[in-house]
């Protein structure tokens, strides 16, 4: 997974070995991303924190409004720590 700063996420598909690239709504700066051991994409990004399939669709968590995240990492319990202007979550 590669993060743009004009609000692009770029991922080598290794099924169809092919490049797949993925516009985000609002061209955010990607900050950071995280995949999940359930397969979710979370992106953290200058317009607050996305997250869902990159082959579906990227919703934004509303719980986060538009909120830079910076900062996403895995915890120990499944969840992941969610960085930001507005503090750490646990999520």
């Amino acid at each position: 997974l590669v993060g743009h700063g004009r609000g692009r996420i770029a991922w080598l598909d290794a099924q169809v070995r092919a490049l797949r690239t993925l516009r985000l709504p609002g061209d955010p700066r990607v900050r950071a991303l995280h995949l999940d051991a359930r397969g979710l994409l979370w992106v953290g990004s200058s317009l607050g924190l996305l997250r869902g399939s990159p082959d579906r669709e990227l919703l934004p968590v509303p719980a986060f409004g538009r909120a830079e995240v910076s900062t996403i990492r895995p915890a120990r319990d499944g969840g992941v720590w969610i960085g930001g202007d507005e503090g750490v979550v646990l999520w």
